[in-house]
């Protein structure tokens, strides 16, 4: 994996799920970004190239969804890998989720076993 293939954004409203990502993949040499917020997020992506985003689907003011949505119809971000960050979910909800464009859909709690599992599923 080259260095831009180690780029991930996180964005979640919460801190800890914000915190925890990066506590996980720097030892391995990633480049983790945190946002806080969707509009957070979405003026990070004007300055830097992410090849990952962790995207908590639950925020307020704009949920993960509507994060997601501008992503897939935006030319500059339409193929960054989308990871749906949820603590809520059945596989109904995971099917629904990957349906609307998700590459994947990482549940909460995390740990490094699943985060790292997941990540190299895409190589």
């Amino acid at each position: 994996m080259s260095k831009f293939e180690k780029t991930i954004l996180v964005i979640d409203d919460n801190g800890i799920n914000r915190i925890i990502p990066g506590l996980i993949l720097r030892p391995f040499g990633w480049s983790v970004h945190e946002a806080e917020s969707g509009f957070e997020a979405l003026e990070l992506l004007r300055f830097i190239k992410f090849s990952y985003i962790l995207l908590d689907i639950s925020m307020p003011n704009m949920s993960g969804i509507d994060v997601l949505l501008y992503l897939k119809r935006n030319e500059i971000s339409k193929d960054i890998k989308c990871i749906a960050y949820t603590a809520y979910a059945v596989d109904e909800d995971i099917n629904g989720l990957l349906s609307l464009g998700f590459d994947a859909v990482l549940l909460k709690p995390l740990t490094s076993s699943k985060l790292l599992s997941l990540l190299d599923s895409f190589d």
